[in-house]
């Protein structure tokens, strides 16, 4: 079925394909993506890149793990549904005794193949990335427990003795396998540990880098691909398009769709897991909900509808309270000097201490509140907002802080400093209080500050700057977040380290064009949190809080503009300024995620991609929040979003034990410690007044 319809300029066309609810079975073999030996002996010791890896004890004593993982989603289609899988591998070198168990455990943690290419069972010396017994990645990542963070529940097991190929198979297994295509960030592979009380139990498997290409591992995964469902009916207004289909319980949809239908892969999600209605028809009306700054007048559009299992289960979290009393907590981080301490920033000013041993310190590291503009107690969005300690703090003792300082000057309200500190010589729970101010900016209104600090992976400082604020961005005839001569609606990347107060990166993407060398993206509203993916993407996530509708999370490049004010989320919010600055709103970089005021909150609070080992389901999604869900009552929620296929990220709700019983806090911050298990901070206040803030770490219930 094919029709035609004008909508708001947007050509829309309707296509059903027949067929029934079941998919027709398929098998892949997909091959090894990483294996490693972890030795006990040494810290020092990997063969990832050996033709063999081993598991048991040796004739010494000591113990050997092994490390594997195939990257089943690149090499399933996007829709598949794993119904079985069997791991294959062949045992090259067999242990002394008779009959050896190995068994499979998930592991919980990412960690590196490395380039160490000893064949031998005694390893060679590790080379960075490599996976050791103590290390994810020599020599930066730590394992939390030495041998290997895994699951205790055992996948799979299966006895061998002599040469020759083995299967491991179980409902878990497939079970795990369903669990990578779902959330493929989660992806850790198997620990396989064997016999490891008795000596001469070691056995050796062909690696992946095997010469002999049969021998090498195999997971073999059973799948089927759901056809497209029969749409029962496409009503084409004026206006928007109506789908219906039958749906049934359990299930959730695609809603997928295309601008030809010349190839099998032309369509693409346009909305994930939509779930099925209890009456067994569901109706989805597009508004044209795809007709957007993204897509021209007259674009062809087909749809579809694919079936898919249900929706994950949401991740079931206890809220652990570690320090109460504080006037509205914004930030929580650590030095990354293997203190265990927390760092707490209030906006009023405080940075205080907690302790390794959760207690928290009577004295303030640090008090700012002599520098900061006077904040209205009922509500105020400045004050002191970031905090980030440099990579080297442990041997060179600096800090930044950002926060808003009074200013008097026609047309400003205040103006926001980015400013360096020292810990004190004499005490490492104070700071000297000697500043250095690295940046100043002028900023119009009250509100849209951003103020979020953080040192990425290369060692440059990023720093998150709003709009200026007020409504709409009405700063001059095109607003602040299009104008590359401000600093206004920016992420800034600096070197703090090779001059003073900074030196600009000369890779930054308008170093000798047409903008402010110190910008690396732009077109944000109020970029609020920022934070790199500790883990081995190193993406850069900001959460950019929306104007009356949308709320956005972004994945950001350098040199990208994000759309501000021409675009809110994905949607058109003043494409007139786009035309006036011969931008293409086709051009513009779109979020990863969005969501409306009316479905998840109003004031979205970036998180981190958790990378702890807490909650091994979590690991390589992105954990946030919203500040609530009216300003009247604090009502706050909490979220998660995975890149459930790639370049698809969904949000799903992270729920609190026990029941799923609700916050009734506002959310102000997420914070991370160095293990990269992840803390809440709320307060039941509306403005930066009152003892109400209290910090929560996040803990398995």
């Amino acid at each position: 079925m094919r029709l035609q319809a004008g909508l708001t300029g947007l050509v829309c066309a309707g296509w059903v394909a027949l067929g029934g609810a079941g998919g027709q079975a398929e098998t892949v073999f997909v091959p090894a993506a990483q294996d490693a030996t972890l030795h006990s002996e040494s810290t020092n010791l990997a063969n990832g890149a050996g033709d063999a890896f081993f598991v048991g004890r040796t004739s010494a004593g000591t113990v050997r793990r092994s490390l594997l993982r195939f990257d089943v989603a690149a090499h399933l289609p996007p829709d598949a549904v794993a119904t079985g899988a069997v791991l294959r591998l062949t045992l090259t070198r067999p242990a002394s005794g008779a009959d050896v168990s190995v068994a499979l455990h998930a592991a919980s943690r990412a960690w590196g193949e490395g380039a160490s290419a000893s064949s031998q069972g005694g390893g060679a010396p590790a080379e960075p990335g490599d996976a050791t017994w103590a290390h994810t990645f020599y020599s930066t990542g730590l394992w939390d427990t030495a041998g290997g963070d895994f699951a205790s529940a055992v996948t799979a097991s299966q006895t061998v003795n002599a040469m020759g190929t083995y299967a491991w198979t179980s409902s878990q297994l497939v079970a795990d396998v369903k669990s990578w295509l779902a959330q493929p960030n989660a992806n850790a592979g198997w620990l396989l540990i064997g016999d490891e009380i008795n000596a001469r139990s070691v056995a050796g498997y062909a690696s992946r880098e095997n010469a002999s290409l049969a021998s090498r591992p195999t997971l073999i995964v059973d799948f089927t691909v759901p056809p497209p469902l029969a749409v029962t009916a496409i009503d084409a207004g004026s206006t928007n398009v109506t789908l219906r289909w039958a749906s049934r319980p359990g299930e959730s949809y695609d809603l997928q769709v295309a601008n030809s239908l010349g190839t099998t892969d032309a369509f693409r999600v346009a909305v994930a897991h939509i779930p099925a209605s209890p009456d067994g028809t569901n109706v989805f009306t597009d508004p044209p909900l795809l007709a957007g700054p993204r897509l021209p007048g007259n674009t062809p559009l087909f749809y579809r509808i694919k079936a898919l299992p249900a929706s994950p289960p949401a991740v079931t979290a206890l809220l652990t309270r570690v320090a109460d009393g504080l006037i509205a907590p914004v930030t929580l981080t650590h030095a990354g000097d293997g203190s265990g301490r927390q760092f707490i920033a209030e906006q009023n000013g405080r940075i205080l201490v907690l302790n390794s041993s959760g207690s928290l310190l009577p004295a303030p590291f640090l008090d700012l509140s002599a520098r900061l503009v006077t904040l209205s107690p009922g509500y105020d969005e400045r004050g002191l907002l970031g905090l980030a300690f440099h990579p080297h703090y442990a041997a060179n003792g600096r800090f930044f802080v950002y926060y808003s300082a009074p200013k008097v000057a026609p047309g400003v309200n205040h103006e926001s400093i980015v400013a360096e500190y020292h810990v004190s010589g004499a005490n490492a729970d104070a700071a000297d209080t000697n500043e250095l101010v690295i940046l100043r900016q002028d900023e119009p209104e009250f509100n849209h500050n951003g103020g979020a600090l953080a040192f990425g992976p290369d060692g440059y400082l990023y720093i998150a700057l709003g709009d200026g604020g007020g409504a709409g961005d009405q700063h001059g005839a095109t607003g602040n977040g299009q104008q590359l001569a401000t600093w206004l609606g920016k992420i800034l990347r600096i070197d703090v380290d090779s001059a003073s107060p900074y030196a600009v990166p000369p890779d930054n993407p308008f170093v000798g064009t047409n903008g402010l060398d110190e910008i690396y993206a732009y077109g944000f509203r109020n970029p609020f949190r920022i934070a790199f993916d500790r883990g081995d993407t190193n993406r850069f996530f900001v959460a950019d809080v929306g104007q009356n509708v949308w709320e956005e999370i972004d994945v950001v490049r350098k040199g990208g503009n994000y759309g501000w004010r021409i675009t809110e989320g994905g949607h058109a919010f003043d494409l007139p300024t786009a035309s006036a600055l011969g931008v293409d709103p086709r051009g513009l970089d779109y979020p990863i995620h969005e969501y409306s005021h009316a479905e998840a909150g109003i004031s979205v609070i970036g998180g981190y991609v958790y990378r702890g080992s807490h909650f091994p389901a979590l690991t390589g999604t992105y954990v946030f929040g919203d500040f609530s869900s009216t300003f009247s009552l604090p009502r706050g929620r909490l979220y998660y979003l995975a890149e459930t296929r790639s370049n698809l990220w969904e949000r799903f709700p992270l729920s609190l034990a026990p029941s799923n019983a609700p916050l009734n806090r506002f959310v102000k911050g997420f914070g991370e410690d160095e293990a990269g298990e992840l803390y809440l901070l709320t307060t039941t206040n509306l403005g930066p007044t009152g003892v109400s803030g209290e910090i929560f770490r996040f803990d398995p219930p």
